[in-house]
């Protein structure tokens, strides 16, 4: 085993991932099934494992890790579908193996991300959903976050993505994270209610756009969400709610590019529903 070792580590250093890979794995075999066909050795180390034991632990989990990222190396030269099932056996062997391994979170992010890749989103989002809750590290912490609100919003799952963006936010101390996930959540928010009022009345979804607008006033979402519940009402002859609404607008934002075409609309209404004077 240690001479596969010795030969896997040079092979690396000369750049030939994939022999690496290879000797590294060969190596893994052999000391995970020699730890096999021993009942009283185990992979896991703990205050009572010996010497020996100690060593050929060490060598069975060093061995397999290494020859991830051998294979990962070789991958980035020239990725093949041979290589990349290769790759997820690995990973699956050493999750498998070592589940209080040193890599075992950083590896199994590499499994949500290979899932992702291959559509799988369903596998991939219950490995980060755990990840996020483990007492991981902070890289592999914002990576799953990451991830998984990628995957709600492939679904258009957007009241998921709105509700995690919200428990990301809460849970951390960064001020550009929490500023990238406060604009998530502006846009999950958005795009929820854009999915909620497909099923309302005309007047219904007016005034959900602009329960939107109020809970986001400085955002340009915002402002969108406000024109278009504008449009809604003066479109379906909402007419005294339009005008409110139009001239709440236009006090609101009194540098909008096509003020005038709103002040139009806005005369049209009035001296339709006979409000001649403010018209005027």
């Amino acid at each position: 085993i240690k001479t596969r070792m010795a030969l896997a580590e040079l092979l690396f250093q000369k750049g030939d991932f994939e022999q690496a890979s290879e000797n590294y794995n060969l190596a893994s075999l052999k000391a995970i099934t020699f730890i096999s066909q021993n009942r009283e050795l185990t992979p896991e180390l703990n205050e009572n494992t010996s010497l020996n034991q100690k060593n050929l632990a060490t060598l069975a989990h060093d061995s397999t890790y290494s020859a991830l990222f051998a294979k990962e190396k070789s991958i980035e030269k020239q990725k093949t579908d041979s290589k990349s099932e290769q790759r997820k056996d690995i990973i699956t062997r050493y999750l498998k193996t070592f589940p209080k391994g040193d890599y075992f979170y950083e590896v199994n992010l590499k499994l949500a991300i290979i899932y992702y890749e291959e559509n799988k989103l369903n596998d991939s989002a219950v490995i980060l959903e755990d990840l996020i809750n483990q007492k991981t590290s902070q890289e592999v912490k914002i990576k799953a976050e990451d991830l998984l609100l990628d995957i709600k919003n492939i679904e258009k799952k957007y009241s998921e993505v709105k509700n995690l963006s919200i428990k990301f936010n809460q849970s951390s101390t960064d001020t550009s994270r929490k500023k990238i996930l406060n604009k998530i959540y502006e846009e999950s928010h958005y795009f929820e209610n854009k999915e909620q009022i497909k099923t309302m009345d005309a007047r219904s979804s007016a005034f959900k756009l602009y329960e939107y607008y109020q809970a986001h006033p400085q955002s340009e979402l915002g402002k969108q969400a406000f024109l278009d519940a504008l449009n809604l009402l003066i479109k379906n002859r909402f007419l005294i709610d339009g005008t409110q609404k139009t001239i709440e607008f236009i006090k609101t934002f009194p540098e909008f590019d096509k003020k005038l075409l709103l002040k139009k609309d806005l005369i049209t209404s009035l001296i339709e529903i006979g409000d001649l004077t403010k018209a005027a």
